[in-house]
C-alpha cells in the first residue's frame, strides 16, 4: 500500500482479549483505499453488520483464509483420547457465513450450513476439515504464523480409518482386504476464482 506507517505495539485492558492484551496495530488512512474496500463488501464495523464480499472475494482462498485467521480457528482437537483437526469460522452476521458455505461446497461438495449460536458459526472435523484446510493453507502462502503453523500439523493428521488401514484393523464391512495396498492422498481442490478469468 505504499505506505511509510509504523506498526506500534499497545496494551489493551479488556476481559475479552485473550491473553495477555498485547497487539500490534497499524492504521492508514486514504479515501481510495477506502473506498476500494467498500467497494469489495468490506463496510465500516464490519463485524457488528450482516455483510457480503463481492464476488472476486466470495471465491478467493485466500481471502477465507484471512477470515479464518482473524475471526476463526484451526486446531487439532481431543475428543474421548481421539485426535482430530477442527476448522470453524464465526460472525455475527448469517450472509457472510453462507458465502463461506456457499464457497466450501463449491470447491468440495461438503455441505456445511452457517448454525446460530451467540453468533452464526460454521464448523468441521476430521477428514473433511483437514482437506479444506489444505485447500486454504497451502505451501507457501501467507497467513497467522500459529495457524499456519497448526495447519500443517492438520494437513498432516491421519484419520481412524487410515491408521485402521496401515495396521491391518479392518472391519468387516470395508471392501479392503488384507495384503491391499492403500495410500492416503489430500484431496486438491480448485479455487474458483481461477474460473473467474
Amino acid at each position: 500500500m505504499h505506505s511509510r506507517k509504523k506498526p506500534k505495539e499497545v496494551f489493551i485492558k479488556d476481559d475479552r482479549i485473550w491473553g495477555d492484551g498485547h497487539m500490534a496495530r497499524l492504521s492508514i488512512c486514504g479515501r481510495d483505499s477506502t473506498d476500494k474496500l467498500i467497494s469489495l463488501g468490506i463496510v465500516p464495523r464490519k463485524c457488528k453488520v450482516d455483510f457480503v464480499v463481492c464476488k472476486e472475494l466470495s471465491c478467493s482462498r485466500d481471502f477465507w483464509r484471512g477470515m479464518i485467521d482473524s475471526d476463526g480457528s484451526v486446531y487439532i482437537g481431543k475428543n474421548q483420547g481421539q485426535l482430530f483437526p477442527v476448522l470453524a469460522m464465526s460472525q455475527s452476521g448469517k450472509n457472510i457465513m453462507l458465502q463461506f458455505s456457499d464457497y466450501v461446497r463449491a470447491i468440495s461438495g461438503y455441505i456445511f450450513e452457517p448454525k446460530p449460536h451467540s453468533v452464526w458459526k460454521v464448523a468441521m472435523n476430521g477428514n473433511k476439515a483437514r482437506d479444506i484446510i489444505n485447500h486454504l493453507y497451502y505451501d507457501g502462502c501467507l497467513g497467522l504464523e500459529r495457524k499456519v503453523v497448526t495447519a500443517e500439523k492438520c494437513k498432516k493428521w491421519k484419520g481412524i480409518r487410515e491408521l485402521n488401514r496401515e495396521q491391518r484393523n479392518l472391519a468387516w464391512r470395508t471392501r479392503i482386504k488384507p495384503g491391499d495396498t492403500y495410500k492416503y492422498a489430500l484431496k486438491i481442490f480448485q479455487d474458483p476464482l481461477l474460473q473467474l478469468f
